[in-house]
């Protein structure tokens, strides 16, 4: 039992670590802020299902040119958290990773 405690303390503290790295990481910051802007633009129409917001969502203009131009913040946010989770990205700078 000791055993597991001590292992589950040791990966407590690494991924503690971990996620002190990701708050320091420019480029991961710079992607959180802009999906959460993007996430914000129609909040109140996703929060809750109703007709009225179901209409308006419905309703809503889509640039879908400026969308695919704008690229895939997400993908580019898994790549560099698994990156920064392997060890092979640091605080900002990559460590022999590719983009």
């Amino acid at each position: 039992m000791k055993d597991f405690a001590r292992g589950s303390m040791r990966t407590y503290r690494i991924l503690r670590e971990k996620a002190r790295e990701m708050r320091e990481h420019p480029e991961i910051q710079d992607l959180l802020a802009s999906i959460q802007k993007h996430a914000r633009d129609h909040a109140d129409l996703a929060a809750r299902y109703t007709k009225e917001s179901a209409r308006k969502l419905g309703s809503l203009q889509v640039d879908r040119r400026g969308l695919g131009e704008a690229g895939l913040e997400y993908e580019r946010l898994d790549q560099l958290v698994t990156e920064l989770l392997l060890g092979s990205r640091a605080a900002g700078k990559a460590k022999g990773a590719r983009k």
